[in-house]
């Protein structure tokens, strides 16, 4: 019985060579970068860009700040944003999914109100400050057409969904003992979900990569229109401090959208 065990060693030792030798280098023989054979996942995309959104505005709303209260604003600044979308390619050539981001736009200045005609019987030249930041969060779905397999590519996209929407709004006047002078405080303070879209097209440009991975990259250019309108009574409370004004419900909206310019980095896995 003394041969079976040098034999059985002899044959594990065989056997162990061909698992852990001999079959990892064929296979690597017949191309080691060739993917496993079996059903492939849908790739996915992933991007992230910063932006610049022009055209946050208020039309009817800074009409009314500058005839109440003498502000030299006319619109919000332009606001630098976060934007990401992910998604994967569901049909050829087609990328379904979520995007997103962050906008935060603002106004502040410092001025003398100085009262003119008729506003000379009820207010008094005094120093203001205002503060305003209109903040929107869109989370929308998104469908895009993006060819995958070019370097080099024009692709156009349109998403659908809600945005989170705050605007707060603080004056701080200069003390004065005169009747007449108003008075600091908070004008407006409110957030709302409110529906939003999007639309957007841009280029993509890829970078050079190893042919045996399946990951991809590139830069891209891009430029979209949102459509987030924040509706609230936010010039209410600035009619019940200004003596004299005729009081309405205060409802305006705010365009916490519009016009972006976005650069970024685009990656798909594949």
């Amino acid at each position: 019985m003394s041969w079976r065990r040098p034999w059985a060693n002899a044959s594990c030792n065989v056997a162990l060579f061909i698992l852990l030798v001999a079959w990892p280098l064929s296979i690597y023989g017949q191309g080691a970068t060739a993917p496993p054979s079996g059903k492939k996942g849908k790739p996915i995309r992933l991007a992230a860009d910063l932006n610049w959104r022009f055209g946050v505005h208020g039309i009817e709303f800074f009409q009314q700040y500058k005839r109440l209260v003498g502000g030299p604003s006319s619109t919000f600044d332009i606001p630098l944003g976060l934007w990401a979308s992910l998604g994967s390619y569901q049909f050829e050539n087609v990328v379904i999914g979520v995007t997103g981001g962050y906008n935060r736009a603002v106004v502040r200045e410092n001025y003398v109100y100085r009262p003119f005609g008729q506003d000379t019987v009820r207010r008094v030249t005094q120093g203001l400050s205002q503060n305003m930041a209109l903040t929107t969060i869109p989370v929308m779905l998104s469908l895009d057409y993006l060819p995958i397999d070019r370097q080099f590519a024009t692709y156009v996209g349109a998403a659908l969904g809600v945005s989170a929407t705050s605007f707060v709004w603080t004056e701080t006047a200069a003390a004065s003992q005169d009747v007449r002078s108003r008075s600091s405080g908070t004008r407006f303070d409110d957030s709302r979900i409110t529906p939003s879209a999007m639309v957007r097209v841009g280029v993509l440009l890829g970078w050079d990569k190893d042919v045996r991975t399946r990951t991809s990259a590139g830069f891209y250019l891009e430029v979209s229109y949102l459509w987030a309108p924040f509706t609230a009574p936010v010039l209410a409370s600035l009619q019940q401090s200004v003596p004299g004004v005729t009081q309405t419900d205060g409802v305006t909206t705010l365009q916490a959208g519009g016009l972006g310019i976005h650069a970024g980095v685009n990656i798909t896995l594949r």
